[in-house]
């Protein structure tokens, strides 16, 4: 097994924490996970190409009143990849719980905000643009939380080393991109001012200082360059609900150090029928890749049996007509084991290379899942 290089000597750190922390208080660590196998056929290529990847997480707790180790390692391996599986640190921080404040410290994820998949105010993390709804890349940071009695908290987030979703300008990989720190550029932070269950409301304001996670292309001198331009967010969020219906809310308005200003937002809410049919609908405007982009999100997901389940995910651009369908349908074949079928199937014009939206990032595949939990 391979471990990534700025994993390794990490690794080994955290590594020397439980055993030393273990002999000391004579408590061993929780250690859980699961493991995930994944065959693929990937319907937008000529011929159509098959690929397997195997992902064994591995969560390790241990806990030292008032003191919380959390180490999550990720083993990724491909089947058609010879060598063996590469182990990196996919989260891996501390917890101190104090009786008005937590702190945490380390490699983590700070999701903020109310929507479903899109989240305007999630700016701390960048996207995964191998598969932009599903989890943000984590990134080392502090973390502190302040309560105001058992409604009200205010958060603070530093971040002392810039971390993008790409390193190059999508279809010009030899233009150089210059990361913030080449040109005099310092750590991030957020704040962040919530309340909870404030007249069967959520609602919380916030603000980023930072840069953006997707490089810009400017011209110079000496020729195009890439950078990351200097940007500062202020956003909302809030989240009801009436009876079974649940509604949320949320915006974010960013104004960069060049160009002009954009805003996304998001409006939406879920329904559970008595059939155990649970339905999510929401609107969203993304303005940050330089053209306004509305979307229209549905989600439906139900139960049949103790044994049985499907869902059903959707995005429609209603601009340019783009869309994503996704079946599933997963079957537990044990406690702890599922099987799962899937079709990704993504509408968009590969013609038009002017469009920008979220279905631009994606490709339609076939899948089959196996996920033991242990």
């Amino acid at each position: 097994m391979r471990i990534a290089p700025m994993s390794r000597w990490l690794l080994f750190g955290f590594i020397g924490i439980l055993l030393t922390s273990s002999t000391a208080y004579g408590q061993a660590p929780h250690i859980g996970g699961k493991w995930e196998m994944e065959l693929v056929g990937w319907m937008d290529r000529d011929p159509v190409q098959l690929s397997g990847d195997g992902t064994l997480h591995v969560d390790i707790v241990h806990y030292t009143d008032p003191v919380t180790l959390n180490v999550n390692l990720k083993a990724e391996s491909s089947m058609a990849r010879e060598g063996g599986p590469v182990l990196q640190m996919d989260q891996a921080y501390v917890d101190y719980m104090a009786r008005e404040y937590d702190l945490r410290l380390g490699k983590q994820r700070v999701n903020w905000g109310t929507a479903v998949g899109f989240n305007p105010t999630d700016v701390i993390n960048p996207i995964d643009i191998t598969d932009p709804m599903n989890d943000k890349l984590a990134s080392w940071a502090i973390k502190g939380q302040y309560y105001w009695g058992p409604s009200m908290e205010l958060t603070g987030v530093y971040l002392p080393f810039f971390h993008p979703s790409v390193d190059a300008i999508p279809g010009n990989p030899n233009i150089k991109v210059l990361s913030p720190s080449e040109h005099g550029g310092d750590g991030e932070w957020a704040v962040k001012l919530g309340g909870k269950g404030i007249k069967g409301m959520d609602l919380s304001v916030m603000y980023f200082s930072g840069w953006e996670r997707m490089p810009s292309l400017r011209m110079t001198p000496k020729g195009p360059q890439g950078y990351y331009r200097a940007v500062s967010t202020v956003g909302a969020d809030f989240a009801t609900a009436i009876g079974d219906l649940g509604l949320w809310a949320e915006v974010a308005l960013t104004t960069p150090g060049e160009g002009d200003a954009y805003t996304n937002w998001a409006v939406g809410g879920d329904y559970g029928l008595p059939n155990g049919l649970k339905i999510a609908g929401q609107f969203f405007r993304q303005g940050s890749l330089g053209v306004d982009r509305d979307y229209i999100m549905l989600g439906l997901e139900q139960e049949l049996s103790v044994i049985y389940r499907w869902k059903l995910g959707t995005v429609y651009d209603l601009d340019s007509g783009d869309y994503l369908f996704n079946p599933e349908v997963g079957v537990s074949l044990a406690d702890g084991a599922e099987l799962t079928f899937g079709w990704k199937n993504v509408g968009y014009e590969q013609n038009n290379p002017a469009v920008k939206n979220l279905m631009s990032q994606m490709e339609s595949k076939l899948y089959v899942g196996l996920t033991m939990n242990f």
